[in-house]
Order: C-alpha cells, then structure tokens, then sequence
C-alpha cells in the first residue's frame, strides 16, 4: 500500500482514539484496531465518528474484519458481505478476472436492482465488473458500471471514504494500472471513452442495447445530475453508431447551457463526429485548445515547481489529451479532402504513440480508427500495418470483434448468489 493510500487509515486511527465512545473497527490483515464511535453499520459501510467536529469516516465493508461495541451485531450481518467484498479486492488487484466476476457480477446486478450503488463498498464492485469486462476486450460493457460509478461520486467527499477511492484499486496488470477509475473532476472513466470503431464494436453495441442496464439508463437518465446528462450523451453515443448515423446535420444534443467540464468535453467529442460542418468544426477548435493546454502542463513539468496552481487546475490530465486527439483523428476522418483526412490519421497516430503504455486500450481503439481510415482511403498496406502493431500492444483486446455478451459465466439471479461464509481468520480465508 502506498504512502498516499494509508494518510487515511493513520488520520482515522488518530482521530479515533480521541473517541469516548468504546466502539472498534478491526481492519482486515495486520492493523490495529480503530477505537470511535460507530454510528451506523450499512450496506455502504460502517460509519465512524470521531473527535468532536472531525465529521464522519465511511469504511467500506472489504476493509472490516468485525465491529466490536453496541452495533457488533447488526455488523455481524454484513460478515458475508464483508468476506465477499475483501476476496473481490484482493482477486482484482493480481487480476483474477475469471473469479472475480463470478463473484461481482451477481453482487453488482443485486445492487444495481436494490438501488443500492452508493458509498465505498458499491465502488468497489462497479469497479471490479469495470475492469473484468475491460480485461476481456467488452469495452462497450464496461460504458455502464462507469457510468454507475460516475453517479456513486458525484458531489460525494470521496476523501472521507476508507477503503475505495476514485483512483481504484492498486493492480497489478499494466493495461489497467493508470487511474483515475473515474475522475471526479469530469465523472468520466479514462478506459470508455464516447467513441467507436463501428466494424469492431457493432455486435457489443447492439448487444448492449438489448440489456436491462441501457432500459435503466434510458429510464432515469433526467433524475442523476450531470452524471444523468452525461449517461444520456453516452446513450445518444451509442444508438448513433448502431445506426451508422451520418456526419452533417445540425444535431441538438442534452446538456447545451452546461458548463460541467465532462459535459462539455463529450459535447464536444459527438458534435465533432456527427454534426453540421460548422459544429464540426467549432468542437475540433475546442477539443484542440485541451490539447494544447495538456502541452502547457507538461512545459510546467508536471505544474509542481511552477507554483502556479489555478494554472495547474486548468489543465486536462494525460487521459483527456488521448481523448481529445481521437475525437479530432475521427472527426477529420469523415471530411471530403483528402489532407484532411490525413491530418486525422496523424492526430490518431499521437496516441499509440505516446500512450500505449499508459492506456493501451485507447490506443488500439486509435489504432482501430486510423486502420479503417487507411482502407477508405486506398492504402491497404498502411492499414495491415497498423492492424499488427494493435495485435502486438495486446491480442485479446487487439481481437478482430467484441464478444457480445456480459459475464464470462451465467450469473445467478440476485436473490439466489452465493455468499461466502464467515471463517475464523483471514489468513485462513483463500484468496
């Protein structure tokens, strides 16, 4: 565990011990024990006050062995939930995809269905149906627990959490190491961005369509904030390329008088693809004013020695940058001149580039972009190169097509899922 991630565990121990109340969270491995008062035990966790003005902590579940004190036993009802949760973290972060999706794809639909996505603990379990799906090359499937994760931080003080943050859980697989999950400045994941390359994603697209998750999002869409607005543009997203909507029409899409950056920048990723010439346009011109604001950042050298921090707020991290050179790649695709095209194959190439290692996934999807631009545009050679290079970054997700379905096994329906049984210790319990 990094330095980063233990300020919070020390803050809460220290604070806890100002407590007067006899209450004790135990962690789960070799912690010791935090002494507060438990104020209330959840399905999103354990809430723990401590000194007098300090407000609360929320400790999700995958982070508590027990509760000791006057709410032992209602905690104790969540023990198997607890065991769930701590084997679902620990599968993720070695990445054992198989087995964790056997375990977090029924707890997520349960949860999703119960209208239980909130607090730490839900995190969690979008967070490891995110990545499971991501692992098994079903990006369009891992639009939704995004989207569901973009909705449990927003407008959340995700710092008084223990147990889960925005950036996710520390991994081990290089594809997926480069956080944030979800960023909360934007609530947009890195990993699923509003773009397609249709022969490749046409059957998860359509596949997702059919689920019960894209009728929940059509269903509540207006009652979610800007997480709501952005589920809707993703929404509008999707059928658009199902439909093989065409370029040139004005479009008219949600969240026009936003100023929310996620908003915008999405806005500005659909219009640059499928507007009128003019929408097309101003949206490449605003896409490549955050590219150039990503170049500001990196002449700051990270923006730390600069000491100019408005300055460094108001620059996209290294994942928008990626994002914004597919949108103009793609956008200056569909144009008639020829150089233009070209230009847009170049801007894709940026990508791979330079973020392959940080974000294969995105760079095959660049990859995927400009190959189809090359085969439109007669050079065939170009476009077998670029297919190589995609199987060489990575061959699951380099693959020809999307499966088109979700789990990687049949899910057992919510009220009959497995849960784990409570055992005496930790080191007793298999991983």
């Amino acid at each position: 565990m990094t330095r980063s991630r233990l300020i919070p565990w020390l803050a809460l121990g220290a604070l806890g011990a100002c407590a007067t109340a006899d209450a004790q969270v135990l962690w789960r491995a070799q912690r010791p024990p935090v002494v507060g008062e438990v104020v209330n035990v959840s399905s999103e966790g354990v809430t723990v006050k401590a000194a007098e003005g300090e407000g609360t902590r929320l400790i999700g579940w995958q982070s508590v062995r027990a509760v000791e004190g006057p709410l032992a036993t209602p905690a104790a009802r969540f023990t198997p939930d607890a065991d769930a949760l701590w084997r679902i973290e620990q599968r993720v972060a070695r990445g054992d995809y198989r087995l964790t999706e056997m375990v977090a794809e029924p707890r997520y639909r349960a949860m999703v269905e119960g209208g239980r996505l909130a607090g730490p603990s839900a995190a969690l379990v979008a967070e490891a149906v995110l990545r499971c799906r991501l692992a098994r090359g079903f990006t369009t499937g891992a639009i939704i627990p995004a989207l569901d994760l973009a909705r449990a931080v927003q407008g959340v003080d995700t710092s008084a959490w223990i147990g889960w943050s925005p950036r996710g859980v520390e991994v081990q697989d290089p594809r997926w190491r480069e956080g944030p999950v979800i960023d909360t400045a934007t609530l947009l994941c890195p990993w699923t961005p509003p773009i397609f390359e249709r022969s490749q994603a046409s059957r998860g697209l359509v596949a997702l369509l059919e689920t019960k998750d894209w009728v929940r999002l059509r269903g509540d869409v207006g009652s979610a904030g800007e997480a709501g607005v952005i589920a809707e543009l993703y929404r509008w997203a999707v059928e658009a390329e199902v439909q093989d909507r065409p370029a040139g029409a004005e479009i008219d899409l949600p969240g026009r008088d936003s100023e929310h950056p996620g908003v915008k920048v999405v806005r500005w990723v659909l219009e640059s693809r499928y507007g009128s010439e003019t929408q097309r346009r101003a949206a490449r011109t605003a896409l490549l004013q955050k590219i150039n604001e990503e170049i500001r950042r990196q002449a700051l050298d990270e923006s730390a020695a600069s000491g100019d921090s408005e300055l460094s707020a108001n620059v996209p991290p290294r994942w928008l940058e990626a994002w914004c050179r597919m949108a103009v790649g793609r956008s200056l695709l569909v144009e008639a001149d020829a150089a233009l095209k070209r230009q847009g194959v170049i801007q894709l190439l940026h990508v791979p580039a330079r973020f392959a290692d940080r974000y294969p996934s995105l760079a095959i999807l660049s990859l995927r972009l400009a190959e189809s631009g090359l085969r439109e545009m007669g050079d065939a050679t170009g476009a077998g190169s670029l297919r190589a290079e995609i199987v060489r970054i990575d061959p699951v997700l380099g693959r020809a097509e999307e499966p088109a379905s979700a789990p990687m096994t049949p899910s057992p329906s919510p009220s009959s899922a497995p849960m784990p049984q409570p055992v005496p210790s930790d080191a007793a319990k298999p991983r």
